[in-house]
């Protein structure tokens, strides 16, 4: 260790500490949905028919709010966690695309971004998958989920979590990944 942080002095004691203040840019909500459209290079004429990539995406704030942070993390999960969660499930089953696209809840700036929708998508599929998305959300707002579903997916949370407490090679930077967001957009990285 002292033989690896003398070679880090080397390199970077020709550099006084300067404090720097940032304002995090945080863009603001749009009042109404928007939609994107990109263009992209198909790899080939075959892949130009079933090429697309179709998601639905939600900004959800919760700067500040833990509670509302993790409960918006378990019902991402029980939504798009796991190959038995209900949206996933069903755009999987659809047979609309070829592979589901999206990630469930990212955190980013203090807030979070839902996205859930598929990839190798016909274009003319484009609404049907807005549909079914919309519709899986309705239908589970209305049914809810099954008891074992919510404590399965509890379980899977400690799990995950007596996981980064464990030791490991990358315990250290799996903390550091946790506390990166808030520390840059919130100010403090253990609210």
């Amino acid at each position: 260790l002292s033989e690896r942080l003398s070679d880090l002095d080397r390199v970077f004691s020709e550099f006084s500490r300067e404090a720097l203040e940032f304002e995090p840019i945080v863009q603001s909500a749009f009042s109404a949905p928007r939609e994107a459209r990109c263009p992209f290079t198909p790899v080939s004429e075959a892949s130009e028919e079933r090429g697309n990539l179709v998601t639905l995406n939600w900004l959800i704030p919760y700067e500040g709010d833990l509670e509302r942070e993790v409960g918006l993390s378990l019902l991402s999960q029980l939504l798009y966690g796991s190959q038995a969660a209900v949206l996933l499930r069903r755009l999987v089953e659809s047979g609309l695309g070829e592979k589901p696209a999206g990630f469930g809840l990212f955190d980013i700036d203090g807030r979070g971004i839902f996205s859930a929708g598929l990839k190798g998508v016909r274009l003319e599929d484009t609404q049907a998958i807005e549909d079914l998305i919309l519709s899986t959300l309705q239908e589970t707002a209305d049914h809810g989920f099954a008891p074992e579903e919510i404590e399965a997916v509890i379980n899977y949370f400690e799990f995950s979590l007596r996981e980064e407490i464990a030791n490991s090679a990358s315990r250290g930077i799996s903390l550091l990944h946790y506390i990166t967001g808030p520390w840059i957009y919130r100010g403090n990285p253990f609210y």
